[in-house]
């Protein structure tokens, strides 16, 4: 459980940076604080947790701003960015704890990994060697153009001189 927390908190700060970079500015401290509670809430009491967990994230996001934290940064583009962090890293990845919570959920966590990064790697390598074949171009969009093209202007011709 504690090598899912860390691996979303530090997915979270990675994409926090990413959006600070680009301009966006998430409330970060709540943004973490969430993705740390949320695995933890699921993983203790179930699924029944998320919503617990983002109703404190919503109440804590809007305080954030309403103190002045956020500072002179538009409130709802900082939100959303915020709640979208949330959402991405930290809502989606939380059935990794749910899975930890079942039975053999060590083994079906471990199957679950090992099937995705089986089916990147064979992506990977498959998109790899075909990407080097070099495409044929399909023989019918060169030349229909140029026909149309001849087609009208001999209609348009016949027309005039007719």
């Amino acid at each position: 459980m504690l090598l899912v927390t860390a691996i979303l908190v530090l997915a979270i700060v990675e994409l926090y940076t990413a959006m600070r970079r680009s301009g966006y500015r998430p409330a970060n401290l709540v943004g973490i604080a969430v993705t740390v509670c949320l695995p933890l809430a699921a993983y203790a009491n179930g699924d029944v947790s998320y919503p617990l967990v983002l109703f404190i994230a919503v109440t804590f996001g809007l305080l954030w701003y309403l103190v002045g934290a956020g500072g002179d940064d538009s409130i709802i583009l900082g939100l959303s960015s915020t709640f979208f962090g949330i959402g991405l890293r930290g809502g989606a990845r939380v059935v990794a704890a749910l899975i930890l919570s079942l039975p053999n959920g060590i083994g079906v966590l471990y199957g679950a990994i090992f099937a995705t990064v089986g089916y990147d790697v064979l992506g990977f390598f498959s998109g790899a060697a075909s990407g080097r074949v070099r495409s044929r171009r399909p023989a019918r969009t060169d030349r229909r153009r140029p026909r149309r093209r001849r087609a009208r202007c001999g209609a348009s011709a016949s027309w005039s001189a007719g």
